[in-house]
């Protein structure tokens, strides 16, 4: 939408809940962001008892974000986690911010492909999850070709302990 200047799906206190089978374009062209909001939002940095739990995300895809393409964030002011999130079959492209930036734990991501965004592709911080099957490239690319890493890395780890990663690219 046009001028919306937000997050297109925000996921708050989704329990028992699936996100399947779309593509989420955040038309970047018409609207600005500010914050933490990105295409995909998963948000439980409120309401912590209430949190989303049981979700599950498969075979998304997300482009074209104002900000971030998926986050995924907690109450990092109280240290209380969410947990129990299964995304699988994820391609995130050509987002302004962070293709994803985690601040969860307990979960499980497999099968992404992250790709071309402006910031690093993938921002884990203060994560405890499994990785699985990650292919990512051009973190820091921007409309005009420049392919120069604004962050450095493709991946940006902080803070995080307890991580597992297998088949990483």
């Amino acid at each position: 939408k046009n001028g919306s200047n937000g997050t297109f799906v925000n996921a708050h206190q989704a329990n028992n809940s699936r996100i399947e089978n779309l593509t989420l374009d955040g038309n970047k062209a018409n609207n600005s962001a500010t914050g933490e909001q990105a295409v995909l939002l998963i948000d439980n940095t409120t309401d912590w008892e209430l949190s989303s739990q049981r979700l599950v995300v498969r075979n998304v895809y997300i482009k074209n974000g104002a900000n971030n393409g998926l986050s995924s964030l907690r109450d990092s002011a109280t240290g209380k986690w969410n947990w129990v999130y299964l995304f699988d079959n994820i391609t995130i492209e050509y987002c302004e911010g962070y293709g994803f930036y985690d601040l969860t734990t307990d979960n499980k991501y497999s099968n992404f492909y992250v790709s071309n965004n402006k910031k690093a592709n993938i921002y884990l911080k203060s994560s405890s999850n499994i990785y699985v099957n990650f292919k990512t490239d051009y973190g820091g690319a921007t409309s005009s070709g420049d392919l120069s890493r604004t962050d450095g890395a493709n991946i940006i780890l902080e803070s995080c302990s307890n991580i597992h990663f297998t088949n990483m690219d």
